[in-house]
């Protein structure tokens, strides 16, 4: 499935074409699935670069490295959690080069300029909602998703943004109930999920894992130093987020 978060023309562009996969779950090792989304990104670069030549593209791919299934499945292999984890980043790595997927940014979210990014992207959203806490049944941080309903609707009604087109309209159909979108919960307990970004100022608390994963998308365009996101071109929004439809929703 591809998501397009700008509509393109065939003029020069400004900013580098910056297409992204998912980042893949590193709880087992990859499958045929995973390389699927991969060729499918990568042959989308290729044609951009075939239809406009003086074009920079910045295509993202990578892993995601946090979470209770990944401290479990390093635990199964007897392997220290940074050991597990860059066996099974490498065997993705190993992969798209066999199948010579030519991405330009391997994003792997235990780098240190990820969780610069996850920290400060946290700090921001924070300083804006006004609201860092609420309580469920533990204490977790929440984030106000039921805010951005009426901005996603309004963007929806832009022909093209998903393809295929059925599932444009199906996530139209699920806006349309009032129960959807809730509110998440962003955090977990350190001392459950302690293999995470810890919250800022709060050790007890770990970013949970979804939002870390999605910060990649920034962490490549350089978010947050000003300087490596100008060098890069300003790439975000990206042109294109090629997910699996379970991700879309």
């Amino acid at each position: 499935m591809r998501i397009s978060l700008r509509l393109l023309s065939s003029a020069v562009q400004k900013t580098p074409f910056y297409i992204t996969t998912p980042i893949f779950y590193v709880n087992a090792a990859p499958h045929l699935g995973h390389l699927y989304t991969a060729v499918v990104a990568d042959a989308i670069q290729r044609f951009e670069k075939l239809t406009n030549p003086d074009c920079r593209v910045i295509f993202s791919t990578g892993t995601d490295e946090h979470g209770t299934k990944i401290q479990q499945a390093a635990a199964k292999a007897k392997l220290s959690l940074p050991e597990y984890c860059t066996n099974i980043s490498n065997e993705y790595k190993q992969l798209f080069r066999d199948f010579n997927v030519e991405y330009t940014d391997f994003i792997r979210t235990t780098e240190e300029r990820h969780k610069v990014a996850v920290r400060h992207f946290w700090v921001k959203v924070s300083i804006e909602s006004g609201h860092k806490v609420e309580w469920t049944e533990e204490t977790n941080y929440m984030f106000r998703l039921s805010a951005f309903k009426s901005h996603l609707q309004q963007w929806l009604k832009n022909d093209g943004v998903i393809t295929p087109s059925k599932f444009q309209k199906q996530l139209q159909e699920m806006l349309a109930n009032d129960a959807y979108l809730p509110d998440i919960s962003v955090s977990r307990p350190s001392n459950r999920v302690h293999w995470a970004i810890r919250v800022p100022d709060d050790e007890e608390q770990s970013i949970y894992v979804w939002l870390d994963a999605l910060v990649n998308y920034l962490t490549v365009a350089g978010y947050p130093d000003e300087g490596v996101m100008v060098e890069r071109g300003r790439p975000w929004p990206a042109d294109v987020h090629v997910v699996g439809k379970d991700i879309l929703k």
